[in-house]
């Protein structure tokens, strides 16, 4: 199964600021791993209490992480073909 956002893929990010997170929202998050932290785009899955539960578009669940983990959210992305030169924008928000 393919990934919402693919390699080479150009994505406009913004601080959170004020924003409120909610579920289908792609995010720029740390995800603790087992040796090393990872910094990853991932789909907002559920917000519960000031934690998010994070995940892949394909369904696979990353965790739970604090808002601190969050570094960004994600507001359109496209893909720029290099060849071509063209650029094709699209908003970033998930529906389940």
């Amino acid at each position: 199964m393919k990934g919402l956002i693919d390699d080479a893929d150009l994505v406009t990010l913004e601080p959170l600021l004020s924003h409120e997170l909610a579920p289908g929202d792609i995010v720029l998050v740390r995800v603790p791993g087992k040796r090393f932290s990872h910094i990853v785009l991932h789909k907002i899955v559920s917000v519960e209490e000031g934690i998010f539960l994070i995940g892949s578009h394909q369904g696979r669940i990353d965790g739970w992480v604090e808002r601190a983990d969050i570094y960004g959210f994600a507001t359109s992305h496209g893909l720029k073909s290099v060849a071509e030169g063209r650029f094709t924008p699209a908003v970033l928000r998930t529906e389940d």
